[in-house]
């Protein structure tokens, strides 16, 4: 079934990914980035209570907006800061920074895991998040971008 879950992952994160860039270009990306964001910290702590296979599917699913709410308002924010014509060095600094975090962000989340199980786990993975939205609230102060 890992399969099936997968792939309808993704019909929800394609379906999503036009409204999320619709909400970027209306809102600006970083209030839709933060309502991604917070989208995913309701997700993740619903991932921690949740008790049956059932909760567990749909909660799954729902992940598939917040790449909806997120992936488009990311790259204009990186095509708004890259400097110049300097997009591509941009884009590139954006996936290797992604990259290199995504490796160690996913071994403390299994170390969590093992240590506490999915609550803990997932409970730290929405705190994380929160305060992620937090930073992007203090950020967007000092910058122009919107």
């Amino acid at each position: 079934m890992i399969p099936i879950l997968w792939a309808a992952l993704h019909v929800v994160r394609s379906a999503s990914s036009y409204p999320g860039g619709l909400l970027a270009d209306r809102w600006g990306p970083r209030r839709t980035l933060a309502t991604g964001w917070l989208c995913y910290a309701v997700f993740a702590w619903d991932f921690a209570v949740s008790r049956t296979a059932t909760q567990a599917w749909v909660i799954f699913l729902a992940m598939g907006l917040v790449a909806g709410l997120t992936e488009s308002p990311e790259r204009k924010l990186v095509a708004a800061l890259a400097p110049g014509a300097r997009h591509g060095r941009g884009f590139g600094w954006y996936h290797g920074s992604l990259s290199a975090v995504a490796l160690p962000g996913a071994a403390l989340f299994g170390s969590l895991y093992d240590y506490g199980g999915a609550y803990v786990a997932f409970v730290a993975s929405a705190a994380t998040t929160l305060v992620a939205v937090l930073l992007l609230a203090l950020v967007s102060r000092r910058a122009p971008i919107s």
